[in-house]
């Protein structure tokens, strides 16, 4: 791992959740003007914007929710 100069998207992913999560909630919430701007509906970008804040933050989830186990 030492001798790549790049981290993949996978990595990446794992290492901050919370900037495509960031992303996702700024793309949803500008979704009407992506619509005017590029014709794409703006559900599908709403639904883009949704799994993008969304999948990223599974990890979390899943640490957070094995770390109340470990505390019963």
């Amino acid at each position: 791992m030492a001798n790549k100069p790049y981290l993949t998207f996978i990595e990446q992913l794992k290492q901050n959740p919370l900037i495509f999560t960031i992303v996702g909630l700024i793309i949803g919430s500008a979704s009407k003007e992506i619509e005017k701007f590029s014709g794409i509906p703006s559900q599908a970008v709403g639904i883009f914007a949704v799994i993008l804040a969304i999948v990223p933050l599974f990890p979390l989830f899943r640490k957070f929710l094995l770390r109340l186990k470990k505390r019963k």
